[in-house]
């Protein structure tokens, strides 16, 4: 009975208080230039016609598109799903039972418009955060932690970390930052917990 207790508590990294999902991840290069270039350029041709949205999120809106409405990215992102689960089960030592998106969108921050967003813990429905930045060819909007680390992503990069870390993204002071988000419910694997 202990061992299914136990179990029940572990399943779910929500309720888990282990250390290891205390740790943050960058994955260095998990999409090419050419991949980061293409998106951004589904998302304007996307915007160009739609705008872009700035009311999806309650408590800390921001400008963006969600991923479902750009249907070659969607399809590429459900096929990379594969990978994403394999770099999640390395960061975090675990086995993947189920991966559920909650949210995923392409977020826009402008020196001009929206150009940064205050401290937050990501939604209550997802457990992971990824975010992987879509270019480089702006100046500020960096990702930092209420620890006060501060990513030093690059265009391409992965970033994975719980909804318990308090983040947000500094000013953008000169140019436009993208950067693909995913909020992610993950259940995990009985035997490997």
């Amino acid at each position: 009975e202990k061992k299914n207790i136990m179990n029940n508590e572990k399943k779910n990294i929500m309720n888990n208080e282990n250390d290891k999902f205390i740790q943050r991840f960058t994955h260095k290069t998990v999409f090419t230039h050419i991949m980061c270039e293409w998106i951004i350029q589904e998302a304007e041709q996307y915007a160009f016609k739609n705008g872009w949205e700035t009311t999806r999120h309650d408590l800390y809106p921001t400008t963006d598109i969600e991923v479902i409405k750009l249907q070659s990215v969607f399809t590429f992102m459900l096929l990379w799903l594969k990978t994403l689960d394999k770099l999640i089960c390395k960061s975090y030592n675990v086995e993947i039972q189920n991966i559920d998106i909650k949210d995923m969108f392409i977020a826009k921050y402008s020196a001009s418009e929206q150009n940064s967003l205050d401290m937050h813990t990501d939604g209550n429905e997802s457990n992971i955060s990824i975010s992987i930045l879509l270019n480089d060819d702006f100046e500020g909007g960096k990702l930092v932690y209420a620890d006060n680390i501060t990513s030093y992503a690059e265009k391409g990069d992965i970033v994975i970390h719980t909804n318990r870390h308090t983040h947000g993204v500094t000013p953008v002071t000169k140019g436009v930052r993208y950067a693909l988000v995913a909020f992610l419910n993950i259940t995990l694997i009985d035997e490997f917990i």
